[in-house]
């Protein structure tokens, strides 16, 4: 019974019905309003002809010219209005298509609805995408009639028999789905735009074909069908031509018009109070148009790019805030002048040999020298633990990184593309973390070096507290410090080397090891300064040397958050910007970097506190020693003077005996002189 309810035929219909609503639904909550129009106008223009002798589909498609009414403004309301007209009287599909057409056409232009590829078309990407994803469906002839595609109701369409799909649309179903169809959105957004141009090629394969000699923008053709094409004049023939060969059809893009003409529009929609239009396209120019020439323009003039930058990043922040159209148009205004240098310093004249060797020499030093400072300081506190494994390890946590950062490029370059906003999340993340770690071994070496009974024996403490977990921790601290430069060293030099004639190259490689060469001294020097230095001045300056590395590092990571766009950005137009020591003129870095300086006064508080206990408790030990010492000393001469009793004591017996002996002697002489006198008085009375 209840499979029969399941397959039931009508039930079918209920489905099919409902799924629908839910694609919508969901294409009309998810989307911005631009999109949300532009989806619905797509929806109707392809269905409209079917739901006309289908009775549910077709109370659908007034529905849905509702909710196009109720999203019109005024630039559109009228023509959306004689869309829910025409459907309501069932007037033919092409005084429909002509209005959705208007529609359409108002929203990408006077709506400016800035979706458009970012990167040159490739056909052969987009077949290789197509044959994998959408060739189970749509046949790999786009007949609609792949293996898959048999048992769906819709049909998928056969793309040999649409005219009217655009790119833009082709891309926008990718993104949002349609009934018995998923969104792509596993595939990157250039594989969709090269999908989606392949897809408009498939009916033109082998069709006759002539050729067309004028250029096309990107942004224009992304947008056109073919019918558009026809009604620009163009016959069969040439748009097969177009179909077939848009990759060397396509005018080459000047990003610098691109920018200047984006600032103005970021200006005007500033003045309308537009903020959310202003931000959004403010971060568009900077990741579509600033960032391709970014690369080039740091091989160089690293100083003035990364001026350039921050400004492009101020420029992010300060448009959201309102009231401060002087600024702004300041602010952009010196983004113009400085663009105007930025064009002057790329159409120069590429490096000669000796400036390569310069800018080769500055890269790695640049890049180097905070690895080598910061690798210093690990190795010279490894080096006091004299455990091999810890040496060891710590190095091939550096090399490593290098290693790694190398590979991340490889990756990006042939593999995966690693756009700016991931390579600065990329490099947020690494010093966050780095930032992180800092802080605790920073702490961990001033609160030692505040103790002054662990100086003795703090080698033995070292060697005792190296353990497996400890030794992964000195390892990930030595991987933290090169992977964070590593992977950008690699992109200055990529960039270098392109603007490097071939035959200089040679300047590029002599540089790059004059560079390694001064950092490997300069790290050997570091290590046998801070060898020579006394242990309880080790720890202190260390430890204080890590704080800054940390200080540093936390400004930086909240700094590549702000330009991949992860955090917001509010200026603070009264703080300079040192970039060497992580200070920007933001609101949200000056904020982390305040509550890291708290962060460091309470641990140092919290030494303090420790340290007077440990004094107060090294007193009493003190006092309580020289009170031992004294009872120690006190017992010591009451042993003296025990020793000299007891000497005089044998000498008071030998007396006492002898004592004894004389008055024995005394008693017996006493008792002989009583004998004699008693004789004598004898004799006496006798001689009476």
């Amino acid at each position: 019974m209840i499979l029969q309810i399941i397959f039931n035929k009508n039930n079918f219909k209920i489905f099919d019905f409902l799924s629908k609503k839910l694609v919508m639904f969901l294409i009309i909550i998810n989307l911005s309003e631009p999109l949300k129009i532009l989806n619905i106008v797509d929806y109707i223009f392809s269905d409209y002809e079917k739901a006309i002798n289908d009775s549910s589909e077709y109370k659908e498609m007034l529905e849905f010219s509702k909710n196009l009414i109720e999203l019109s403004d005024s630039s559109i309301l009228t023509y959306s209005k004689n869309v829910y007209e025409l459907i309501k009287n069932k007037e033919n599909s092409k005084k429909v298509k002509s209005e959705l057409s208007k529609i359409r056409k108002i929203i990408l232009n006077n709506l400016k609805l800035d979706i458009y590829p970012k990167n040159p078309i490739s056909l052969k990407s987009g077949r290789e995408v197509y044959l994998y994803n959408c060739a189970v469906c749509h046949g790999d002839k786009g007949d609609g009639n792949g293996p898959a595609g048999k048992t769906l109701n819709p049909k998928p369409a056969n793309f040999l028999e649409r005219y009217d799909l655009s790119p833009l649309r082709i891309w926008t179903i990718l993104n949002v789905g349609l009934v018995n169809m998923p969104s792509f959105n596993n595939l990157s957004d250039d594989e969709k735009w090269n999908v989606a141009f392949y897809v408009l090629s498939l009916k033109y394969q082998n069709a006759q074909k002539k050729k067309v000699n004028n250029k096309f923008d990107l942004k224009l053709i992304s947008k056109l069908s073919d019918e558009d094409l026809k009604e620009m004049g163009y016959k069969n023939d040439e748009i097969a031509y177009i179909r077939t060969n848009i990759e060397n059809l396509i005018e080459k893009k000047d990003h610098f018009y691109e920018i200047l003409g984006s600032l103005d529009l970021i200006k005007n929609l500033y003045q309308k109070e537009e903020y959310e239009k202003a931000y959004s396209l403010s971060v568009d120019l900077y990741f579509n148009d600033f960032e391709p020439i970014e690369k080039n323009l740091f091989a160089k003039d690293f100083e003035f790019t990364s001026k350039l930058e921050q400004k492009f990043t101020q420029l992010r922040g300060i448009v959201k805030q309102k009231n401060k159209e002087k600024e702004v148009e300041n602010l952009i205004l010196n983004i113009k002048n400085d663009l105007e240098k930025a064009r002057a310093i790329l159409e120069g004249k590429a490096f000669s040999g000796n400036w390569a060797l310069f800018n080769s020499f500055t890269i790695i030093f640049r890049e180097g020298l905070e690895v080598a400072i910061l690798f210093g300081i690990i190795l010279s506190i490894v080096k006091l633990s004299e455990n091999a494994l810890a040496i060891t390890i710590s190095y091939l946590g550096i090399i490593s990184a290098i290693f790694l950062g190398i590979i991340t490029w490889i990756i990006s370059q042939f593999i995966i593309s690693i756009s700016t906003l991931q390579r600065e999340m990329l490099e947020g993340i690494v010093s966050l973390l780095a930032a992180i770690v800092l802080f605790q071994v920073s702490y961990w070496l001033i609160s030692k070096s505040e103790n002054k009974i662990w100086i003795g024996y703090i080698k033995e403490k070292l060697k005792s507290s190296l353990n497996k977990s400890n030794l992964f921790f000195i390892f990930s601290l030595s991987f933290l410090a090169g992977y964070r430069e590593a992977f950008e060293t690699v992109l200055f030099y990529q960039a270098l080397i392109i603007n490097t004639p071939k035959t200089d190259l040679n300047y590029v490689i002599f540089g790059f090891l004059l560079g390694l060469i001064t950092i490997i001294i300069i790290s050997y020097g570091i290590l046998k300064l801070q060898l020579k230095l006394p242990l309880n001045l080790i720890f202190p300056i260390t430890g204080t040397l890590l704080y800054i590395l940390s200080f540093i590092f936390t400004g930086q990571a909240i700094r590549s958050f702000q330009e991949a766009n992860l955090i917001s950005t509010t200026s603070l137009n009264f703080l300079p910007t040192i970039d060497f020591l992580g200070i920007y003129p933001t609101i949200e870095t000056t904020l982390a970097q305040s509550i890291f300086i708290i962060l460091v006064i309470l641990a140092i508080i919290i030494v303090k506190k420790e340290k007077k206990k440990r004094e107060k408790l090294l007193s009493e030990i003190e006092i309580a020693e020289k009170e031992i010492l004294n009872i120690i000393k006190s017992i010591s001469d009451a042993k003296d003077r025990i020793c000299k009793y007891q000497n005089l004591i044998v000498n008071v017996v030998e007396v006492s005996d002898k004592l004894k002996n004389a008055l024995v002697h005394i008693q017996n002489l006493e008792s002989a002189l009583k004998e004699i006198q008693n004789d004598i008085t004898l004799k006496r009375k006798n001689g009476n």
